[in-house]
């Protein structure tokens, strides 16, 4: 039984379970709602495909859900029981094709391999894809799909419903591979009897013989060659030895003539050496010494010489710098001077008093201004309250007086602001002439000040030149005396070199005599070794010229070698072509005598298979027939159709109910006397029929759209076909449909699934 099943992201269904029971499961909803997808989750887990996906009607990629959004995976997992022991299968897979599968009994792993698992599944249940696929499933609206069917048609699909279609494959399959095996056997027999076997065994002892005796005179040539060989080694070492031995001579020979080169011409450089008296070498140390002290001590009188001269400089340079110092003091008091006197101090002195007095008097005017404006804003002031009196001479006033007195003070008014802000601009003006003057007054100050700063720079200029003269003629002094040391110092350090060179040349005229020497002794000792090399070019010749002899006879000899390999080879060759030409044609001689046989044992095998299709076919249709009978009267509990049966004849496969009219029984075709709700009713039975007969131990039936073409008097039917009936003969039955009314079967377990389409919605399942 199947217990439970999980999807997700399975086409419509993200996340989805629904629990089976035993007897009828019922999935109820509208077209596009998911349904089928259940069942066809189904039969992905069970055996990793489903019809749509067999028949390549749909890639397993575009199983997965893509709206509202792609995703990446989708995943079955059923639970299912099978002889009290509880499976779990779950499968895997990927837009990318990339597939997992996992298969448990009891909780206990299994296997893990999709392949694997369905052959597990497969020897579990007792039954492969194809078999559930034709007997167990029924595909959307395929109850009474072969009733549909032309007769024709209808007899291939029974017969492969019932797995005959493979008997009469195999019976044309015999037929035609007889036939091929007829031609070929007919090619063969001609090149059997075409072929003459005593004339190629003559041709293959004639071909044996010259091969055997090119073979003895092969090893005669191989000894000969052996033995040359050894006497091209032998003669090879002595030409080898000669040759080494002459190359030996002409090499003493140049090493000789080289080392009289170098002899000759070391004589004439210690010719040359002696002639110039170089004298003694302890005479020389001893000058060496003394030129060496004399010229260290004319370095330091040198380095003393050079101190002073840099003291005295140092000294002229101070003297000169502040002698261009007091210099600048002098002429920038010249220039202070006559800006100071452009100054005139006592004229801004002046002009400041002025501008003094006059901002005074500015502001004296306008606080006289400012008096006079507040005064008459207290008139108007007091005019504006409605006075009757004048407040300085009591005497009445009438309105026009007043208007007039205001009149005459707001002039006032206007006439001391104007006056305040002209006395307010000039002030300002005044102001700033004032503090101009003060700037230019302390400026003065200031350069007065710088001129004083500069002292008596005049004595200053006088008392740095007169130290200047003196320094400079110190620094001429100083310098003289370090130009004579340094030439001094020259002269002495010429003499040195000279010295040392002699002494050089000393050292030497020592080492060239004793290389003279040495290669003297070397030259005697190689030519004592060239006196004992007694090799000449004749001796050579002679040895070179019996090596190419021998070398000679080898080539010639192995040419005579390889030409008589060949003619072995080739022999063997045609020897083996012979051979293989008379094993062909006795294999072919065999495998005529076999492929006849074969013919003759297909013609036998066509004649088993035509009969045993038609005992298989009898027994079947016998224990569909059979179990239809049985099932008939659950089925269908009405009197006029007493019976039903399956009728196979020649060309067809017709289903037939029974009547008595009469008193006699009749079968007549379900197509020819029932209606829809019959007819629907008698497919039922014989898709139960199958389930029971072609897979015994499951009892399982999955039913899509079984009622979309019954009305309603059928449906009612149905309803108690499957709420009372079907349960008593099926283990388990899974119904899809759209129809409604399905859900009066009681005794059904009920789910209903329903998604918003325009909206892409997900499934949505919900148990009744």
């Amino acid at each position: 039984m199947i217990t439970s099943i999980e999807l997700k992201n399975w086409k419509t269904h993200r996340d989805s379970t629904l629990d089976f029971s035993k007897g009828t499961n019922i999935l109820i909803g509208q077209m596009g709602a998911g349904k089928s997808s259940v069942m066809d989750g189904i039969s992905f887990a069970l055996f990793g495909t489903f019809p749509s996906l067999t028949h390549k009607k749909l890639k397993v990629g575009r199983v997965i859900t893509s709206r509202p959004k792609r995703m990446d995976e989708a995943s079955v997992k059923l639970e299912f029981t099978v002889g009290g022991d509880v499976y779990t299968v779950k499968r895997t897979f990927t837009g990318d094709g990339e597939a997992k599968a996992s298969f448990e009994k009891n909780g206990a792993y299994v296997q893990s391999q999709p392949q694997r698992v369905t052959e597990e599944i497969t020897k579990v249940l007792k039954v492969d894809y194809d078999l559930f696929s034709k007997a167990i499933y029924s595909e959307q609206n395929g109850l009474d799909y072969f009733l549909s069917l032309s007769s024709g048609d209808r007899k291939k699909q029974m017969d492969r419903l019932l797995g005959l279609d493979k008997f009469a494959a195999a019976y044309e399959n015999a037929g035609s591979l007889a036939n091929k095996i007829k031609d070929l056997v007919e090619g063969s027999q001609e090149a059997v009897e075409a072929f003459d076997m005593d004339k190629a065994a003559k041709q293959i002892t004639a071909l044996t013989k010259e091969m055997k005796d090119a073979q003895k005179e092969l090893a005669e040539m191989d000894r000969d060659l052996k033995k040359l060989k050894e006497e091209e080694k032998s003669a090879d070492a002595g030409l080898k030895e000669l040759k080494e031995l002459n190359a030996r001579k002409i090499t003493l020979t140049k090493e000789v003539a080289e080392l009289a080169s170098k002899r000759k011409f070391l004589q004439v450089e210690i010719k040359k050496m002696q002639a110039r008296d170089l004298g003694d070498r302890k005479e020389a140390e001893r000058k060496m010494k003394e030129v060496s002290k004399r010229l260290s001590d004319s370095r330091e009188l040198e380095k003393k010489a050079t101190d002073a001269e840099r003291e005295a400089q140092k000294r002229a340079a101070k003297h000169e710098s502040d002698a261009s110092n007091a210099k600048k003091d002098i002429d920038e008091k010249e220039k202070l001077a006559k800006r100071l006197k452009d100054m005139d101090r006592k004229a801004l002195e002046k002009r400041l008093e002025e501008h003094t007095a006059a901002l005074q008097e500015a502001q004296k005017s306008m606080a006289a201004s400012q008096s006079s404006k507040k005064e008459n804003e207290k008139w108007v002031s007091a005019l504006k309250k409605h006075i009757s009196k004048c407040p300085v001479c009591e005497r009445d006033l009438t309105q026009e007086m007043i208007d007039k007195l205001l009149k005459s003070k707001d002039a006032e008014i206007r006439e001391a602001e104007k006056s305040i802000a002209e006395l307010e601009s000039k002030s300002t003006r005044i102001a700033a002439d004032i503090e101009k003057a003060r700037k230019e007054i302390n400026e003065a100050s200031l350069v007065s000040s710088k001129i004083d700063s500069f002292g008596e720079a005049d004595s200053r200029l006088k008392v740095a030149s007169d130290a200047l003269a003196k320094a400079q003629k110190e620094h001429e002094k100083a310098k003289s005396e370090r130009d004579s040391a340094v030439d001094a110092s020259a002269k002495l350090a010429e003499e040195l070199a000279q010295i040392k060179s002699n002494m050089e040349l000393i050292d030497k005229l020592e080492e060239y005599v004793k290389q003279e020497r040495d290669i003297g002794s070397d030259i005697e000792k190689k030519e004592r070794s060239l006196d004992g090399i007694k090799v000449t070019d004749k001796d050579i010749e002679t040895s070179q010229g019996k090596s190419t002899v021998i070398k000679t006879s080898i080539s010639g000899l192995a040419a005579r070698i390889d030409a008589g390999d060949k003619l072995v080879r080739d022999r063997e060759k045609q020897i083996d072509e012979k051979k293989e030409e008379v094993e062909r044609i006795e294999k072919l001689q065999k495998d005529v005598e076999r492929k006849k046989s074969a013919a003759d044992n297909l013609a036998k095998f066509r004649n088993a298979v035509e009969e045993a299709q038609v005992q298989m076919r009898s027994r079947l249709i016998s224990a569909i027939n059979d179990t239809m009978q049985d099932i008939w009267p659950e089925l269908y509990p009405y009197g006029d159709y007493t019976g039903i049966m399956l009728d196979a004849t020649a060309d067809d496969y017709v289903l037939k109910v029974r009547t008595v009219i009469d008193g006699t029984e009749n079968w007549e075709s379900v197509e020819a006397i029932a209606s829809g709700g019959e007819r629907s009713i008698g497919c039922l039975a014989m898709r139960v029929a199958f389930a029971l007969v072609l897979v015994p131990n499951l009892k399982w039936l999955i039913l899509d759209e079984p009622t979309h073409n019954i009305d309603r008097e059928g449906l009612e039917k149905f309803v108690q076909v499957f709420n009372e009936k079907l349960p008593k003969i099926v283990d388990q039955v899974f119904i899809i449909t759209h129809d409604e009314m399905l859900k009066q079967v009681s005794t059904a377990k009920i789910y209903l699934l329903n998604r918003n389409k325009e909206e892409a919605g997900a499934t949505e399942v919900r148990e009744l």
